[in-house]
């Protein structure tokens, strides 16, 4: 099946107003996966939708500090069970492999594809740029372009703390190669508008759970060294 390649403006226009939406994202989310899902998710909020997030995995416990006062769990079982989605838009899952066991599920049922990967297996109409090195930067750039057209008055609160969190978790804290001089206009744009950037790179990079630690440890306490050290 042929799915039509959409532009910002096309995508913009084609977000549901005062609808029951079902963002998914990848199995195993990352910072990107969950930020860019909670901003959107705030988004639609703001457009008068009830709007959940699912996810095959549990959102990491290192990740909770993005989700905590939106969404108590990401699990489809945990949904409300009287919660029937009328749109299914995904974010950040390339392909129906990364979205799991949850994609026989909504098969076919997609509206709406978000994604910043290079190689994928379009679902649905998708609005895809390779060259975004987050797909929050793809968030970042509809949250404006609804604010532009009148969709929505203001940025919803949290919106630009998800979506900074999600750049700087995709890009190793602009440290890896997929950085663009527009990834730094974004985050330079999120840092003025107030964004606690400080706090969510030492949640993202600095700060470990006891579970990880543990796990440090019994790595380091096996290391041997082989050919004299070398």
């Amino acid at each position: 099946m042929d799915f039509q390649r959409l532009t910002l403006s096309e995508t913009a226009a084609r977000l549901p107003a005062g609808e029951s939406v079902l963002i998914l994202f990848h199995r195993h989310p990352d910072g990107d996966a969950v930020g860019s899902g909670f901003a959107l998710k705030l988004l639609l909020e703001a457009m008068g939708c009830t709007v959940y997030c699912v996810c095959e995995d549990e959102v990491p416990e290192r990740l909770r500090f993005l989700t905590e006062g939106l969404q108590d769990s990401i699990k489809q079982e945990n949904l409300p069970a009287d919660f029937t989605p009328s749109r299914i838009i995904s974010v950040d899952t390339a392909s129906p492999a990364q979205a799991g066991t949850l994609y026989p599920c909504y098969e076919g049922r997609f509206d709406l594809m978000i994604d910043h990967h290079a190689k994928g297996e379009p679902y649905a109409d998708y609005y895809v740029a390779s060259d975004a090195a987050a797909t929050g930067e793809m968030i970042f750039d509809l949250s404006r372009e609804m604010l532009a057209r009148g969709i929505i008055k203001v940025i919803p609160e949290k919106t630009d703390y998800c979506l900074y969190a999600a750049i700087s978790s995709d890009t190793g804290c602009f440290k890896y190669s997929n950085v663009t001089p527009r990834t730094h206009v974004i985050a330079s744009e999120l840092v003025a508008a107030g964004v606690d950037t400080a706090t969510i790179n030492h949640k993202l990079f600095e700060s470990k759970t006891q579970s990880q630690m543990l796990a440090e440890g019994a790595a380091i306490s096996g290391l041997a060294k082989y050919f004299g050290g070398r």
